[in-house]
């Protein structure tokens, strides 16, 4: 009963719109609003994220095995009356009638009712079909966000669909010398998701009419930070266990994470004015944490000023002997600015990014000390957190960017490096 009475719902709106003599541009996004409700009532009691008509039609054709001649007609109105504004106004109410038909066909398959008389007398009498065509498709893009609908784990291939195509696409996985080094993310993949969601494919190749990417990222939505991600790489051993350890351990407010935090900030006020004194500043420090500090003793503020002064000593030389010598300028410099990558899934916020005309530089700031560091001098975690930045900032400003890289210690002595230039990363 319940399914009948949605189908009437849906059939008498389309009537209204079959009933017209013509169909224009408002027609239209009316009838994009009619897709729109079709796929969200469908899909309401979904616990899966769904975040766009293309996503919820995947998950509906996967789930109620849709036939691929309606799947790709419905792709086919979803992609032409979002586009409804490019349509000459000669074609508008041909498409808008071949929708009506095409809707209503899918409003006969998801909830098993026919199409009423009157409804089926207001089809055009040709109707489009949009059989899957075949033979190879030649193109090529590099990075290509899809959903998948099926895996076949024996053929080493994923069927997905991409977001403006009405056919179904293979992608090939376990290709050597390729992306076989992600055989172990797809096993865990097909083991613990059930189609459909999202892939970001990187570095994509057509080959025999199949896509082979370099890299997947999956649920590109879901952004991950830059330093949990790091965080995972250790100097013993590396593992995302890491992750979810520090999001399970309760928050401890130490001053070392304070004298971290000072830290930062002393080098953002100082990048604005490199005269400002230590007295002025740790003044303010003060202001920021007055519950942390009134918990502390005499004793272990007195450690946390001296810690900070030295921070301070070390950060003024640099700023005003390093960043000089390579020419980073205050007026030159964003601090802290926030960069999310949903080709790689990604946000992290820098430290520091100096942008000019000839180059573009990222300087994020260590309070503490290098441990069994790298070939790059750097600590392992630290070294990952840099390549990824790298990432976002070429992510955001093209691949023809490539930063300079420096690590600046506050936390090591004078005679050893307080920066640490990477520019061959």
């Amino acid at each position: 009963m319940i399914k009948e009475n949605v189908s009437h719902y849906f059939y008498n709106r389309l009537f209204e719109l079959a009933d017209k003599p013509k169909i224009d541009q408002q027609d239209l996004l009316a009838l994009n609003r009619l897709m729109h409700q079709l796929f969200e009532l469908v899909t309401q009691d979904v616990k899966v994220h769904l975040n766009s008509l293309f996503t919820r039609m995947a998950y509906t054709f996967q789930v109620h095995q849709t036939p691929p001649t309606l799947v790709n007609n419905l792709h086919w109105l979803r992609i032409s009356i979002s586009k409804s504004h490019q349509i000459p106004l000669e074609f508008q109410s041909e498409i808008g009638f071949q929708g009506l038909r095409i809707l209503s066909h899918g409003v006969s398959h998801l909830f098993d009712q026919d199409i009423p008389t009157n409804l089926l007398e207001t089809f055009p009498k040709e109707e489009w079909t949009l059989e899957a065509k075949k033979g190879e498709k030649q193109y090529h893009q590099k990075n290509l966000k899809v959903v998948v609908t099926a895996i076949h784990r024996e053929e080493k291939s994923l069927i997905v669909y991409e977001e403006k195509s009405v056919e179904p696409i293979v992608v090939k996985f376990d290709q050597a010398g390729i992306n076989d080094h992600f055989n172990p993310s797809i096993r865990l993949i097909t083991q613990l998701f059930r189609p459909p969601f999202q892939l970001y494919l990187l570095d994509c190749k057509v080959r025999n009419n199949q896509i082979i990417p370099s890299a997947f990222v999956l649920e590109p939505d879901h952004l991950f930070g830059v330093t949990d991600i790091s965080e995972c790489f250790k100097p013993e051993m590396d593992s995302p266990m890491f992750y979810l350890l520090k999001r399970l351990s309760p928050f401890s407010g130490s001053m070392h994470l304070i004298l971290g935090n000072t830290a930062n900030y002393i080098l953002d006020e100082l990048i604005r004015d490199s005269t400002k004194s230590f007295e002025a500043l740790i003044k303010e420090i003060f202001h920021l944490y007055p519950f942390a500090f009134s918990l502390r003793s005499d004793t272990e503020i007195k450690q946390f000023a001296l810690k900070a002064k030295t921070h301070y000593q070390r950060l003024k030389h640099v700023i005003q002997g390093h960043f000089k010598d390579l020419d980073i300028r205050p007026e030159d410099s964003s601090l802290e600015p926030t960069f999310y990558s949903p080709t790689y899934g990604i946000q992290g916020r820098l430290d520091v990014l100096h942008q000019t005309e000839a180059e573009t530089s990222i300087i994020e700031l260590k309070s503490g000390r290098t441990f069994k560091p790298n070939g790059y001098k750097l600590n392992r975690n630290h070294y990952t957190q840099t390549l990824l930045y790298d990432l976002l900032i070429k992510s955001a400003f093209g691949d023809q960017t490539s930063p300079k890289n420096y690590i600046l210690y506050s936390g090591e002595s004078e005679d050893q490096s307080l920066l640490i230039i990477l520019s061959d990363l």
